[in-house]
C-alpha cells in the first residue's frame, strides 16, 4: 500500500472535480454471455456465487484504477486519505437462512481459484453461523451482491452519502435461457473520482473474455461447498 499525492497524480483533475459531486457515482448494466460457465459448473457442480465473484475480481485485478481507494481503518471505516493498493479485497452479501441477510469478512483475492474459494466458503459460513470476525486487511474494497430470483434490466445501488465512499459495487440478478445460451445483467456501480467509462469497458472486456475461457482443470476440482447451487 503506498499513500496517494494527489497533487501528482494522473486523475487529479477527474478526483477533484467530481469528489465534489453530493453522488459522484456513476452505473452500468451489462448482458454477459455465462453459458460457458453453466456449462462448466453443472458438469462439475460447483458454486456459481464464488466462481462469478472469483472472475470479477480476476477481470479488475489487473486495471490499476482499480487499486485506489480512500484508506480503511481497523475500525472498518474510511478516511479521505487515497491509498494505492497492491491486491483487492471483497466483502458479499449472503442470504441467512431466515432470509435476513449479512455480509462477509473480507476476502483477499487470489489467483489461485481454490484458495479464493476456500476463503469465500469459509466468510460465508461465518455469516450464516454468527461467527464474524469484522476483520481488517489491507486491500482495494469490493461489494459484491447477487439477486438470483429474478432478472432486471435496471437497477440503483444504496449510496451512503460518505464523502469517503469509494469502492465499486457489484450485483448481478437471475440468469435465463435465450436461444439456447444462458445470458445474465450484470451491474456495476463505480466512483467516477476513482474510474472512467473507459476503465468500465477494459473490466467488462476482461470479463466476458475470462467467463469464454472459464475451465476447471479436472486435477483441481473444488469441492461441492454449497447445498444451494444458485446461491
Amino acid at each position: 500500500m503506498e499513500i496517494v499525492d494527489v497533487s501528482k497524480w494522473k486523475r487529479k483533475d477527474y478526483y477533484e472535480f467530481f469528489s465534489n459531486y453530493s453522488n459522484p457515482y456513476m452505473g452500468f448494466i451489462f448482458k454477459l454471455d455465462i453459458t460457458n460457465i453453466i456449462e462448466e459448473l453443472e458438469k462439475n457442480k460447483k458454486t456459481f456465487y464464488g466462481v462469478m465473484t472469483y472472475l470479477s475480481l480476476k477481470s479488475m485485478n489487473d486495471i490499476e484504477e482499480f487499486k485506489y481507494s480512500y484508506r480503511m481503518n481497523e475500525k472498518l471505516t474510511y478516511d479521505k486519505v487515497i491509498c494505492k493498493y497492491d491486491n483487492l479485497i471483497v466483502s458479499n452479501t449472503i442470504l441467512k437462512d431466515d432470509n435476513s441477510f449479512n455480509f462477509t469478512d473480507y476476502i483477499s483475492f487470489d489467483e489461485d481459484i481454490n484458495i479464493f474459494i476456500d476463503s469465500f466458503e469459509l466468510a460465508k459460513k461465518n455469516v450464516l453461523n454468527n461467527t464474524k470476525t469484522r476483520n481488517f486487511i489491507d486491500g482495494a474494497p469490493i461489494y459484491i451482491s447477487c439477486l438470483p430470483w429474478f432478472d432486471f434490466v435496471g437497477y440503483y445501488d444504496a449510496y451512503m452519502g460518505n464523502e469517503c465512499e469509494s469502492s465499486p459495487k457489484i450485483c448481478w440478478g437471475k440468469y435465463f435461457n435465450e436461444n439456447n445460451q444462458y445470458y445474465l445483467h450484470y451491474s456495476i456501480s463505480v466512483n467516477h473520482a476513482f474510474q472512467d467509462g473507459y476503465h468500465i469497458g477494459v473490466f467488462i472486456k476482461n470479463l466476458q473474455e475470462n467467463i469464454q475461457n472459464f475451465c476447471l482443470d479436472n486435477s483441481k476440482r473444488l469441492q461441492l461447498y454449497e447445498k444451494k447451487f444458485f446461491y
